[in-house]
């Protein structure tokens, strides 16, 4: 499901998240026992974005992490940069906003250094993303060290308010190697 059908979507979940909780993009209203984050969720969730393949990692080859925001063992936020990806979807923007839902763990081990916890510390070294190397945890090399993740569920956005899903995702990887290599 692409991010234009996010509007159906709302309606599937009776419209919540519509009112002016949420910058007034709709109908309904976020109750008070259901904050923004979690409507985000439920809509990712609908959007079939609950549980996307730790091979998403992938799909950020040479993407660098420039900012991270959040807090362990709740919501961890990253920004990823990476323009040639960025770029073969129609909204402006050069990043993507990876949310991690009850993030447990998210270490970085620089090459020749002591593994680091602290997400300041972690986005100042703004590791650069290669591949997966295993699924249990997560672990991801790096151009310049190792990152291990845990979490419970990844959400994948263009720009606040803007979802993408696991396949539109892949779709535009494949698309940019596949235009690459011709």
């Amino acid at each position: 499901m692409r991010a234009r059908d996010v509007g159906e979507v709302r309606g599937i979940l009776g419209g919540r998240g519509q009112g002016k909780n949420d910058g007034g993009q709709g109908g309904g209203k976020v109750d008070d026992k259901t904050s923004h984050l979690q409507y985000e969720i439920q809509l990712c969730w609908v959007l079939g974005l609950r549980e996307v393949n730790s091979d998403i990692w992938g799909v950020f080859h040479d993407g660098a992490i420039s900012r991270i925001w959040g807090s362990i063992h709740k919501t961890v936020n990253l920004e990823i940069d990476i323009s040639y990806l960025r770029n073969m979807f129609s909204e402006p923007g050069d990043s993507f906003l990876i949310t991690l839902v009850n993030c447990s763990l998210f270490k970085y081990t620089e090459f020749g250094s002591l593994p680091t916890f602290d997400l300041q510390e972690i986005a100042q070294l703004s590791p650069e993303i290669l591949y997966v190397t295993n699924e249990d945890p997560l672990v991801i090399s790096c151009v310049n060290g190792t990152m291990e993740l845990i979490y419970e569920s990844i959400l994948i956005a263009l720009s606040p308010g803007i979802n993408v899903s696991y396949e539109d995702l892949t779709d535009a990887n494949t698309r940019y190697w596949n235009r690459i290599r011709t």
